[in-house]
């Protein structure tokens, strides 16, 4: 048994290595051969997807005739394999036809799918709206990629307004991936808040809603103010060694902290070690969910049976997403004995044992950390590509600091005077747009028949907002990857509102903690900005504004700054 084990642990681990290495060398030899043929980029695009489409139907039907020739005469006597591998072949031919015209009759174009892996290895994971832009270029502004399961690929404003508020409520289903429901449990509604749908998902936003309430304004802002002060204290010492330090660590303990502040009501001190595991899950379940091994399950559900061990990464992932779970499930029953003042867990306890509704405690459970990992990783990820973009261009750090000093002197930043700082938010703006820290965005599905664009899409359809094609899109951004936050001003130096700048996403699924990110970004980079410069001496190490791959969000290489501390205010 572990022979077999072992065996089918290597080659599950050979298609994973396969998987990636089939993508690397799609977009390494992409450029060059397209030069070498002088063909347009659309062209060269639309002829690989068919080549490698011929190509895998080409292997399938390798690998069909090496078990008839080669396995089953060795099993079973007499075998003819010549009159099976034409049976073989036949039904696989015509299952190609019959998947071609269901794609063409039940969604929108796209290009055609390889077997197995449908056009996964064909869209870069690193910047996915480059990828989307492309294939708009050839179908559209609406196209159908073959992911995990066929999923409709919105890459055009209109289109994704069109989609999440016209049609808000028909699309605004979660996907039924086995890497969601290994946690939530309910293929049908889901559970928390990110991956709930329909009436469980209505009753838990309208509570998220009801107790963000008392939150928003002045307890907020303190709430931030606060542990922005211990963070700055952090860097004041770092301030007095002047060495290279990323930034990463002190920015999610500040941020953390916060959410946990609401969510419920405790703080822990960076080095803690109960927080620090806490956050190695959390990079654990945001990383491994985008690798090939949980791509295979979620296209194939039978594999999470297998074995513990045989998919590494998968088994990772779920063992760090139930520690989580765990982890908040001994909070959640030390309440029940000590209850808590002012936070979300003590709130729903409250309202289960009122009895004005029935939540579960998987529930509760499940919403505590969507609101905790939804709000520290992007606002963390945001904040490490801002410090990048300050460091390679200083003019813009000192514009910001000019204004911030300008506004508020030596006084602590606060909220009611953000639209006196046009630039700051400009360049916060500009920096939120390039980050894309969500490239992916959450799919959504479809849970009754609508039409979008045209095209009349089915119920249980994946679609992907592909919000950060539209921040890429040079329709709408001007030289769309250069830094450059005065396109966020209008002639006056006033700040200008962009429609299609949506980083939080928009319609009835809009993120539930777009005001605290925005309260958390502002108050933090302009606290920052207050007190300290960032820069690099003569021979440091140039941090390169580019992504690694980690997971659902985007954050940038790993870099350090050094830090300068200006005085400008009394820390204490």
């Amino acid at each position: 048994m572990h022979l077999e084990n072992r065996v089918l642990s290597s080659v599950l681990d050979y298609a994973s290595k396969f998987y990636k290495r089939m993508s690397s060398l799609v977009f390494f030899s992409a450029n060059s051969i397209q030069v070498q043929m002088n063909i347009s980029q659309s062209s060269w695009i639309k002829c690989r997807d068919w080549m490698a489409f011929a190509l895998s139907h080409h292997i399938i039907m390798g690998i069909y005739l090496l078990i008839l020739r080669n396995f089953l005469p060795q099993v079973v006597p007499d075998f003819e394999w010549q009159h099976y591998f034409m049976r073989v072949f036949i039904v696989h031919i015509i299952y190609i036809i019959i998947s071609y015209f269901i794609r063409i009759t039940r969604y929108p174009p796209g290009p055609p799918p390889m077997a197995v892996f449908g056009n996964s290895p064909f869209v870069n994971i690193l910047t996915p709206e480059q990828t989307f832009l492309e294939y708009r270029e050839i179908y559209g502004p609406i196209f159908t990629l073959h992911l995990s399961q066929p999923t409709i690929i919105l890459a055009e404003y209109k289109t994704i307004q069109e989609a999440l508020v016209k049609n808000g409520q028909q699309t605004s289903g979660r996907s039924s991936a086995e890497s969601f429901v290994l946690f939530t449990g309910d293929r049908l509604n889901g559970d928390g808040v990110i991956l709930a749908m329909r009436q469980k998902w209505k009753d838990m936003r309208h509570e998220i809603s009801r107790f963000m309430n008392k939150w928003y304004g002045a307890p907020m802002d303190e709430l931030v103010l606060h542990h922005t002060r211990c963070l700055e204290q952090e860097l004041a010492k770092i301030a007095e060694t002047k060495s290279l330090i990323d930034l990463r660590d002190p920015l999610a303990g500040a941020i953390a902290n916060v959410i946990q502040q609401i969510t419920i009501g405790r703080n822990y001190m960076y080095q803690d070690q109960e927080f620090q595991t806490q956050l190695r899950d959390i990079n654990a379940v945001v990383k491994e969910i985008m690798t090939a091994e949980v791509f295979f399950v979620n296209c194939y559900p039978w594999l999470r049976y297998l074995p513990e061990g045989i998919l590494r990464k998968w088994t990772n992932y779920k063992r760090s997403g139930f520690r989580l779970q765990q982890w908040f499930r001994t909070i959640l029953e030390e309440h029940h004995v000590n209850r808590h003042q002012g936070d979300f867990m003590s709130h729903m306890i409250d309202l289960q044992e009122s009895k004005q509704e029935q939540f579960r405690d998987l529930s509760i459970i499940l919403t505590c950390g969507d609101m905790w990992t939804g709000g520290m990783e992007t606002t963390v990820t945001t904040l490490r590509w801002g410090i990048i973009y300050l460091l390679n261009n200083p003019e813009v750090q000192a514009k910001c600091q000019m204004e911030i000093l300008d506004v508020f002197g030596n006084d602590i930043p606060d909220m009611g005077k953000m639209n006196q700082t046009p630039y700051v938010r400009a360049t916060l703006s500009e920096i939120q747009r390039l980050a894309n820290v969500l490239p992916w965005a959450i799919p959504h599905k479809t849970i009754e028949e609508c039409n979008i664009g045209g095209y009349d899409i089915p119920v249980n359809t994946e679609i992907i907002p592909a919000l950060g094609a539209v921040l890429f899109d040079p329709n709408v951004f001007e030289s769309p990857k250069q830094f450059k936050p005065e396109r966020f001003l209008d002639e006056e130096g006033k700040y200008r509102v962009m429609e299609e700048f949506r980083p939080f996403g928009l319609g009835p699924r809009v993120c539930l903690g777009e005001r605290i990110a925005r309260t958390e970004l502002y108050l933090i980079f302009a606290s920052l900005l207050q007190n300290f410069r960032f820069y690099l001496n003569r021979g440091d190490p140039i941090p390169v504004a580019e992504r690694v791959i980690g997971g659902i969000t985007a954050p940038p290489k790993p870099y350090a700054t050094r830090v300068e501390y200006l005085g400008n205010r009394l820390i204490n």
